[in-house]
């Protein structure tokens, strides 16, 4: 996510639904750092690891979700947008 955004807000309702949290700073002056994002995100989920950079999260993500289960990115347009292009 990007500074100046509600970093608790959007934790607090994405992160209960989760089973692990891959926290990842998107390619964006303005974005805040991987681990800064989960120290907010940790008192909403049980599992949240700061990853470094967008392609490791993905691979992170998809490798716990497994075949059958789903992978959710969200935070920022910019996060976004990197995520499709790593796809």
């Amino acid at each position: 996510m990007l500074q100046g955004k509600d970093h608790a807000g959007t934790a607090r309702a994405l992160c209960p639904a989760a089973a692990r949290v891959f926290a990842v700073a998107p390619r964006h002056p303005r974005a805040l750092p991987a681990g800064e994002l989960a120290r907010i995100a940790s008192p909403f989920a049980g599992n949240v690891l700061p990853m470094e950079g967008g392609a490791a999260a993905l691979a992170a993500a998809r490798d716990a979700a497994g075949r059958e289960g789903l992978v959710l990115v969200a935070g920022s347009l910019a996060l976004a947008g990197e995520m499709s292009a790593i796809h």
